[in-house]
């Protein structure tokens, strides 16, 4: 499992998929789609930001033991599909959405190892999940069981209106979670597979309540 999780970080790492509009998409079966728009290196403001490889890996792996939708970014455009204005990544999930009859959306991100969460979760403070407590508290109710610090709209709330997050909310109509995973999570291929095996149980129990 560590090879595969090594060749498929490669992936990323060094843009092998689509090269045309920058992200793939990868029908599911359920309706809960699993995003990760940092996957590859990105720009913000002129800036380069290091891409968050490993959320690729999980929204990859996690698609395939729970039938979810996933997108994720591919290629560098010298944007932020999670921060920039405009973004065809956002625009591409906001029609999946529509298709695919899509009632939640899971956007997955890695916050450095000096931050004090073990998971943060953004919902827009409160905004995002439009009224889904339920769906807040499944997710919370899950990861407390194995980590200590589970935050929530703390740090990263995914306010910001060009978040995925916030995008998918405001434009689509469905909830939407932004999950920060500390990098020392992330890192470890043990902890990594851990988290597959977390986030397969809170997906389950999110079914039953869409």
């Amino acid at each position: 499992m560590k090879q595969r999780i090594a060749e498929m970080e490669r992936f990323f790492l060094e843009e092998l998929g689509n090269q045309e509009i920058g992200h793939e998409f990868r029908k599911g079966k359920n309706k809960i789609l699993l995003s990760a728009p940092h996957s590859v290196s990105q720009l913000r403001e002129g800036q380069p930001k290091l891409g968050e490889f490993r959320t690729g890996v999980l929204v990859q792996l996690l698609g395939e033991k729970t039938d979810c939708h996933i997108l994720y970014k591919t290629k560098n455009l010298d944007d932020d599909a999670n921060y920039s204005r405009e973004s065809g990544y956002r625009e591409d999930l906001c029609k999946r959405i529509e298709e695919f009859d899509i009632r939640l959306v899971l956007d997955f991100h890695i916050a450095s190892s000096e931050r004090i969460f073990d998971v943060e979760i953004g919902t827009g403070y409160g905004v995002n999940i439009l009224g889904r407590q339920d769906l807040l508290e499944t997710i919370t109710a899950h990861l407390a069981h194995v980590f200590d610090e589970v935050h929530v709209d703390e740090l990263f709330a995914a306010s910001y209106e060009h978040t995925v997050s916030s995008t998918i909310s405001r434009q689509a109509g469905i909830p939407a979670i932004q999950m920060e995973i500390n990098w020392d999570i992330m890192e470890s291929d043990v902890k990594l597979i851990q988290l597959v095996d977390i986030y397969t149980g809170i997906i389950r129990d999110l079914e039953k309540k869409l």
